[in-house]
C-alpha cells in the first residue's frame, strides 16, 4: 500500500517527465534535489518528439515538459509544479514565503520570466540555431528584438540583485531556480554578453556553487566547456 503525504492526501510516489535540455525541468530537479524530495524521473525526448504520442498528451494535452504526477493528479507548469512541491513537501519559508507581500514578489518575477528573459534566451536559441537546422530562417529583425529582449532583461535582473545575494534576499527561492535555469543558456551562444551586468554574473557564480544546480544544468555548462564550468 502506497504512502500518502498527509499534507495533500496524494500518495507520495512523484514522478516527473522531464527532458534535462528544458529550462522549467531544470528548475523543478533541482528544486526536490535541494529539498530532498524522491521523485521518479522519466525523460522525455522532445528531439524526438515523444511529447506528442498518445500517452504523454494524456497527461499533458500541451505537449511540454516538465509535468508532475502524484497519484491521480497531474501538473503540467513548472512554476505551479514548484509551489505545489513547496506546499505538499514542507519545505522551508523561504523557497516560497508566507509572508505575502514577499511571496507576491516571487509570483511577479515568475510571471515576467515567460514573456521577458524566456523569450530573450529560449526563444532566441531556438529561431538562431535550432530552426535553421530544420530548414527555417528567422528574419534578421526578430533575432535583434529577441537580443534585445534578453539585454533588457539582464539589466533588470541586475538590479534587483545589487543589494542581495539573491533575486529577494539572503536565501534562493524558486524564483531563483526558475531564472537561472533559464539564463545559464546564454553560455550556448556567444550573441549573449552578459559582460556589462557584473551583479548578475556574480549571482550566477553564487549559483553554480551548488552541486545540485550543477548537476541538473550539466548538459549546457558541458555544451558551454567541456571539462569544467565556464567562467564568466
Amino acid at each position: 500500500m502506497e504512502n500518502k503525504d498527509s499534507s495533500s492526501g496524494k500518495s507520495s510516489h512523484v514522478t516527473l517527465y522531464v527532458n534535462d535540455s528544458s529550462q522549467p525541468s531544470r528548475a523543478v530537479m533541482i528544486f526536490c534535489d535541494l529539498n530532498g524530495i524522491k521523485y521518479e524521473k522519466k525523460v522525455i525526448n522532445v528531439f524526438a518528439g515523444e511529447q506528442f504520442s498518445p500517452e504523454y498528451k494524456k497527461l499533458n494535452p500541451a505537449s511540454q515538459v516538465p509535468c508532475l504526477v502524484n497519484g491521480d493528479f497531474v501538473i503540467s507548469e513548472s512554476h505551479t509544479i514548484l509551489k505545489y512541491l513547496h506546499a505538499t513537501k514542507k519545505c522551508a519559508d523561504h523557497w516560497y514565503p508566507s509572508d505575502i507581500l514577499k511571496r507576491t514578489k516571487i509570483d511577479e518575477i515568475l510571471d515576467w520570466h515567460h514573456t521577458n528573459l524566456r523569450e530573450g534566451v529560449h526563444t532566441y536559441i531556438l529561431r538562431k540555431i535550432v530552426y535553421p537546422m530544420m530548414g527555417k530562417e528567422t528574419p534578421e529583425w526578430e533575432l535583434k528584438d529577441l537580443l534585445k529582449k534578453f539585454k533588457k532583461s539582464c539589466k533588470y535582473l541586475n538590479t534587483l540583485l545589487k543589494s542581495s545575494d539573491y533575486l529577494f534576499g539572503k536565501e534562493m527561492t524558486i524564483a531563483d531556480l526558475a531564472i537561472f535555469s533559464e539564463f545559464i543558456d546564454y553560455k550556448l551562444h556567444p550573441d549573449f554578453d552578459v559582460s556589462s551586468y557584473p551583479e548578475l554574473q556574480k549571482w550566477s557564480k553564487r549559483m553554480q556553487s551548488v552541486p545540485e544546480v550543477v548537476n541538473a544544468c550539466y548538459t549546457t555548462l558541458k555544451g558551454a566547456e567541456k571539462d569544467k564550468l565556464a567562467k564568466i
